[in-house]
């Protein structure tokens, strides 16, 4: 009876922890929806006075001391109001009074709102440095250290005066949240006079990754910097506010910062995002052991040896890493990636899970042997690519075909090459790789003036949650026809998963245009400008801002280019030292 009465008594207190737990988490969802709101569409004069980043963390730390949903609405309440005195939130729905928001002289005030195009609020770079722009319109904003203007519109659509964000952020907890004051230039009406005082107050705060607040506020920033302004959720299935609650409860695990980075290269695998990347201040996980290997015929291959003591051979298959399924170690390093494709995934887990600290040991089992690896090479020291051809910018190899390095060479090689390149008889042009100092050479495959209109969409967002989105700004990309003219030459493009960004807008044009014949795998499908931003404890993350589609308006992201003869990789082919990429062009240009 008293081991019946225990194991009920313990189900009830694991029950109740879990209750317990997943109140704390829909509290802290309810403050990071409140949080984005504020942050990027209330357009106060205290908005832009606040160190946002502290104030993720701060919010945080003030709602996990509360009780019950009582002491949330009024925590709500308490943090923002000093940065909007006109916002409410409240556990019923209510009227709005549209008097709270009036001055009596209204009559000499402007309306003042936000517009973002993609956005730059909180972000590292600012326009016109990046493509990305947010003005809070009539009001005075810095252009450097010695001017200010008064911000105009950046396009035409805009809230009006009395519209709200008005909805239930979780809890049962409603806010009201204006998307458009009166201001006289700098300052909103109402004013707060409370500003300073939370000002002075969240400047204290433990900003290291250590603290747990930290944590829950970066993750915070995180998803609403994606939830707001990421251009692809119509492209991938995520469900990001489930993929945030993960996030939320992997930060109450997380104990060192390597782990926090960990769990934010988690949460932002799903988007799949090949521009995101993550990391903080100098990492010290910049250490590679003496070997290069890559996925191939579902086994983890050796490419490469860098040290001729080892007992290691090219075409080796690695069975085990650290006593782990060498697939399993590779699934758990591959489920912290952003990737759009397989390809470029492959690609970076390659990478990724070959770095860590100096003098880590990496034990391998190849051959049912154990070997013990160190980390001891730098990535000074640590050669990337172990294809041999890509050792060189260009090479000449016979038969009057030219090879061209297109991932690592300049644009002046390319200049002084070009009457020799349009003498040869057939151009192989590597684009394993990233390079946009190139961008003009795809003109010369083209007899006549080119464009490419409308490939690239900045949102322009005045709402919330991606609703209500009022258009895109487009551009694209205009080709002069350039002599000499290299269309004649047998021409054969080779792509893979390393073929990203730039270099897929290089490739979209050959594509479309059937410039050329293009090999080899599946590109990384991730394209337009990145748009870094910083976070607390040194935290750094890259994503996209913009939308890019194909030159006919389908979809490029997580697609990229697709080649015209598709070629693998095999075990056989690494063992014989063979570019199977590159064989394949060849036989390509010498078939008549």
């Amino acid at each position: 009876m008293n081991n019946i009465f225990l194991i009920i008594s313990f189900f009830i207190l694991l029950i109740s922890n879990s209750l317990f737990g997943q109140k704390k988490i829909n509290s802290l969802t309810s403050f990071a929806k409140a949080y984005g709101y504020v942050k990027y569409f209330h357009p106060s004069a205290e908005c832009t006075e606040i160190n946002w980043d502290k104030f993720s963390a701060y919010g945080t730390e003030e709602i996990l001391k509360c009780k019950d949903q009582n002491e949330v609405v009024q925590r709500l309440n308490q943090l923002f109001q000093p940065i909007g005195p006109a916002i409410n939130f409240s556990k019923k729905q209510k009227r709005f009074n549209l008097r709270t928001i009036t001055p009596k002289n209204w009559k000499t005030y402007k309306t003042t709102y936000w517009q973002h195009l993609g956005v730059s609020t909180g972000m590292q770079y600012q326009y016109p440095y990046n493509a990305y722009n947010s003005v809070r319109v009539n009001q005075f904003r810095q252009v450097n250290d010695t001017t200010e203007v008064i911000a105009k519109p950046i396009f035409t659509e805009s809230p009006k005066l009395g519209e709200l964000i008005e909805t239930e952020i979780g809890n049962g907890i409603y806010c009201q949240i204006p998307l458009a004051l009166y201001t006289d230039g700098r300052e909103t009406y109402p004013k707060s006079q409370s500003i300073n005082s939370l000002k002075s107050i969240i400047d204290n705060i433990d900003t290291k990754p250590t603290n747990l607040s930290a944590r829950i506020g970066n993750v915070i920033n995180v998803y609403n910097v994606i939830h707001h302004f990421y251009p692809y959720f119509d492209e991938v299935e995520v469900d990001w506010d489930m993929e945030f609650e993960k996030a939320l409860k992997r930060c109450f695990k997380d104990k060192t910062s390597t782990d926090h980075l960990i769990t934010l290269q988690k949460f932002t695998s799903p988007i799949k995002d090949g521009h995101i990347w993550i990391w903080q201040g100098q990492s010290p996980y910049n250490y590679y052991p003496p070997i290069q290997w890559e996925w191939i015929q579902n086994s983890l291959v050796i490419t490469d040896v860098l040290d001729d003591n080892l007992d290691i051979k090219v075409g080796d298959v690695v069975t085990k890493v650290n006593n782990q399924s060498a697939y399993d170690y590779i699934k758990e390093v591959s489920s912290r990636i952003s990737a759009g494709t397989d390809t470029y995934l492959y690609y970076s887990a390659k990478n990724r899970c070959l770095s860590a600290e100096k003098d880590k040991e990496l034990l391998l089992e190849i051959n049912n042997k154990k070997i013990t690896l160190q980390h001891n090479k730098n990535s000074k020291e640590y050669s990337f690519n172990s294809l041999e051809i890509q050792k060189q910018m260009y090479k000449n190899l016979g038969n009057d075909i030219m090879y061209l390095n297109l991932g690592a060479i300049h644009n002046d090689t390319i200049i002084k090459l070009l009457p020799k390149l349009s003498q040869m008889k057939g151009l192989i042009c590597d684009f394993r790789g990233h390079n946009w100092r190139i961008w003009n050479f795809v003109s010369h495959f083209m007899k006549n003036d080119t464009q490419a209109e409308n490939v690239m969409k900045i949102p322009k967002i005045i709402y919330p949650n991606q609703e209500r989105m009022v258009g895109y700004k487009e551009s694209g990309w205009n080709y002069t026809a350039s002599k000499p003219y290299l269309g004649h030459v047998k021409t054969v493009f080779i792509v893979d998963g390393r073929t990203k960004s730039s270099a897929e807008s290089f490739m979209m044009i050959v594509k479309s245009f059937n410039l050329a014949t293009i090999v080899g795998e599946q590109t990384a499908g991730a394209n337009g400008n990145m748009n870094p931003f910083k976070m607390l404890g040194d935290i750094s993350m890259y994503w996209t801002g913009m939308k890019v589609v194909n030159t006919d308006g389908s979809q490029f992201h997580t697609i990229g280019i697709i080649p015209d003869i598709t070629v693998e990789k095999t075990i056989d082919g690494i063992k014989a030292g063979k570019d199977e990429f590159l064989e394949k062009a060849i036989e390509i240009i010498t078939n008549k």
